[in-house]
């Protein structure tokens, strides 16, 4: 089932209330609050704060995870498979740890440790990883608590769709009687040949 921001605003509007989530990354001791829920899209108010800094709830200002910022997360999850939260808003939105940890705490979403693949040239090796969020439709768990999936997966770093707009080149009249369209295309083939010997470990 294709996840939508609708998804991600009706699951985090069921968690409960009255409680404090953690984060998932066990090092931030700080807390959040879901202050409100606006369905269907978003945005979801929030409150948090840091116990352990002598930070009280009380004191602190309500914060958006803004309709866009649901909607792009949405668009990256599949089921079953691992996502990057941080790379996925590419180190923008300053709540996305936030969403990530409300979104762990719906019963069919889970944080999780995939292995991570690394590829020096021929060689390759499984490298403890780093937190991701799975979507896992089929096996819920309670809702409004933290859970985490021990999953026998190992990932890639590796790009393997290639998406590019067509290439602009120089509008001059073509040489050896090339079109402009063959020259593009011809630049095209070029770039999925570096990218695909990079793939294979190669010196492109």
């Amino acid at each position: 089932m294709r996840v939508t921001a609708q998804n991600i605003v009706r699951a985090i509007n069921r968690l409960p209330r009255d409680c404090q989530y953690q984060y998932v990354n066990p090092r931030n001791s700080g807390r959040i609050v879901i202050h409100n829920v606006y369905e269907p899209e978003g945005p979801i108010e929030i409150k948090r704060y840091d116990p352990t800094k002598g930070e009280r709830l009380a004191d602190k200002s309500v914060e958006s995870i803004l309709v866009q910022m649901i909607w792009r997360l949405a668009n990256a999850i599949l089921p079953d498979k691992p996502v990057n939260v941080d790379r996925v808003f590419g180190g923008s939105y300053n709540t996305r740890s936030v969403l990530e940890a409300l979104l762990a705490h719906t019963a069919l979403f889970y944080s999780c440790k995939p292995g991570r693949i690394e590829q020096m040239s021929a060689y390759k090796s499984v490298k403890p990883g780093h937190k991701h969020l799975i979507y896992l439709p089929e096996d819920p768990h309670e809702n409004g608590i933290l859970g985490f999936k021990d999953i026998n997966m190992e990932i890639s770093e590796i790009v393997v769709d290639v998406v590019y707009k067509s290439v602009g080149l120089d509008p001059a009249a073509p040489a050896q009687g090339m079109t402009i369209e063959a020259k593009r295309r011809h630049a095209q083939i070029q770039i999925a040949l570096v990218l695909i010997g990079q793939q294979l470990g190669f010196r492109t």
